[in-house]
């Protein structure tokens, strides 16, 4: 009996082990939440010449730029998600979050993509 229930749960272990790698994109969405999860610092820095004079590459600068100014001045900090687009085009997220940026975050890879929403990224 032992051998018998040792078999099934290896073959539950094995089976788990295959959905994570065959729905990497699952995996990753669940553990998507939040505005910093996305925030790219690279590409920010790369994609405005302004703050990668002021800041470099500088991680915790940029983030901080990004979250008091950026998000505000309809900057893109992912080339995952593009935050401000993606409120800016539903105005029904719009009523319910208002400013609360990681909302939105966690709305598109929670139910949005699902549902057809665009990310507002080229």
């Amino acid at each position: 009996m032992f051998k018998k229930n040792g078999k099934k749960a290896a073959a539950i272990v094995a089976a788990a082990m295959a959905m994570q790698v065959l729905c990497p994109f699952n995996a990753f969405a669940k553990n998507v939440t939040r505005v910093s999860d996305v925030f790219d610092a690279e590409y920010y820095a790369d994609s405005y010449p302004d703050l990668k004079k002021a800041f470099g590459y500088n991680e915790k600068a940029l983030y901080r730029h990004y979250m008091t100014f950026g998000l505000k001045e309809g900057r893109n900090g992912s080339k995952v998600l593009n935050v401000v687009a993606y409120r800016n085009a539903y105005p029904d997220l719009q009523a319910a979050f208002g400013d609360k940026w990681d909302a939105y975050v966690d709305h598109y890879f929670t139910f949005g993509k699902s549902e057809g929403r665009t990310a507002g990224v080229r």
